[in-house]
């Protein structure tokens, strides 16, 4: 066998390797192993920049252009693809035939409201509070202009339906005559999507930002008469809600595990001039399931409890998607039914949250029925199950299954005794309380018996007990 003595010396790759003196004694084949694993790591592609990406079906990637602090007001922010704010990117492009980029890089605006600034440009606009937002005001100088964000789906399955979530805000009012201001919503699915001009887009429209305001309502906003084609007319504060408007919709798709989407917005040069448009507070939920079954509120329970003063009415949620508030509303025949307060939603939310509304006109005999309406900050609705009350002198006692347990509404004013029975008449479990109680016991789905014994008053409840997916 054939010996190379050596010295051992470190080469630049961090590998100690001979040097070809006197030394160690190492076999040649060894010798060669070690210039060849070298030659690998010289020879290596780069390692992978990191960039946003969806990790968990269910839960959302959000961004709300805050961390874009620093710069000079009424100057070009530095901005870098893919970096300045990982996965996001920025396009300037002018209408010529040659289709020239421009600078692509925003320029900031802090003091929108005292000095509009009128250049075409990407913008990031902000206040004196750090709350920034990103957009664009598409000009003659810059052609259109486009704003994304491209994620990869990491989440270990195929997504199905994005449901997105933003805040539109229009930060000036310009002399934009009849014309229409609009932030157009589009997306493309590939293996790498790097690009805000190149390949086939799908539109979403529900999901565009359309202006809040039209130049004719300057004056009144304490604007000018803003009647010309070329100016702006009033500086705005985005931040404030009477100048943002939230924005939210579901669309299918399909994201093979390691694919990419990018989520465009669009600013087209219209005619005239345009006013400041950016978004905000943007969140985007991937799913594995039909848009259709995607539900803004994942139902814990809704319950009610007969007070000397009133009726309770009580709900928990699991999960909360883009959720306003909730409508409490009472019927006394089940059919027509009437508001009687409002309670606000927790807005996004993946934890467990209890809320409850005393109505203190409900103490007439006879008996109530609730439902809870959930509303979307889009205006769209939903509702609970039907809660029943009756005030009828009779016991008052209720059953049902929340998906883990039977649980018991009591008499809140009187101590009770309760039992659960199979459908065969076999004792399961048994208490005594008043109030809310739960049977801890793990049930196999069918039909259950609960009595509730009350003084000289006995009430059987039938429970039903079956998925509730």
């Amino acid at each position: 066998m054939a010996y190379l003595y050596h010295t051992i010396v470190e080469h630049p790759t961090g590998i100690y390797i001979a040097a070809g003196t006197n030394g160690v004694r190492t076999p040649m084949h060894v010798v060669a192993r070690i210039l060849f694993l070298a030659s690998i790591i010289v020879n290596a592609a780069p390692f992978v920049v990191a960039q946003a990406q969806f990790t968990t079906l269910g839960t959302a990637y959000s961004q709300n252009f805050n961390g874009l602090t620093g710069g000079t007001d009424g100057s070009a922010y530095s901005w870098t693809q893919n970096t300045t704010l990982l996965g996001w990117y920025v396009d300037e492009q002018l209408t010529t035939a040659a289709n020239t980029c421009c600078d692509d890089q925003p320029l900031l605006e802090t003091s929108i409201t005292t000095t509009t600034n009128n250049a075409g440009s990407i913008y990031i606009c902000g206040d004196a509070s750090g709350d920034r937002s990103l957009g664009s005001r598409a000009a003659g100088s810059t052609g259109t202009c486009w704003i994304g964000v491209r994620l990869v789906n990491n989440t270990g399955n195929v997504i199905t339906s994005l449901y997105v979530d933003y805040v539109g805000e229009q930060w000036s009012i310009a002399e934009n005559q009849t014309n229409v201001n609009t932030l157009l919503f589009s997306y493309q699915v590939g293996p790498t999507v790097t690009s805000l001009t190149a390949g086939s887009w799908t539109n979403a429209t529900a999901l565009n930002f359309t202006q809040i305001y039209t130049s004719s309502q300057s004056a009144s906003l304490g604007g000018s008469a803003c009647t010309g084609t070329s100016n702006q007319c009033l500086g705005l504060n985005g931040n404030n809600a009477a100048n943002r408007v939230r924005i939210s919709g579901c669309i299918t798709v399909t994201i093979p595990i390691g694919e990419e989407i990018m989520l465009r917005w669009t600013d087209v040069n219209d005619a005239a001039n345009d006013h400041h448009m950016q978004i905000d507070d943007f969140n985007v939920w991937p799913f594995d399931i039909a848009c259709a079954v995607i539900l803004p509120v994942e139902w814990l329970s809704a319950s009610g409890e007969v007070h000397q003063t009133g009726n309770k009415i009580l709900w928990s949620t699991a999960t909360e998607t883009n959720n306003h508030f909730f409508d409490v509303e009472r019927s006394l025949d089940g059919v027509n039914f009437y508001q009687i307060g409002r309670v606000q939603g927790a807005g996004n939310s993946s934890q467990t949250n209890h809320y409850n509304l005393m109505d203190y006109n409900g103490t007439a005999y006879g008996t109530y029925y609730y439902r809870i309406k959930q509303v979307d900050f889009n205006g769209a609705s939903s509702y609970s199950d039907i809660i029943v009350l009756d005030r009828s002198g009779t016991l008052q006692a209720h059953a049902w299954y929340d998906g883990y347990n039977v649980t018991v509404q009591l008499p809140v004013d009187q101590y009770s005794r309760y039992e659960l029975y199979s459908a065969d008449g076999k004792l399961i479990g048994r208490g005594e309380g008043s109030g809310q109680v739960t049977f801890p016991e793990t049930l196999a789905f069918g039909i259950y018996i609960v009595r509730v014994y009350a003084g000289t008053q006995t009430k059987a409840i039938r429970v039903p007990v079956f998925a509730t997916y």
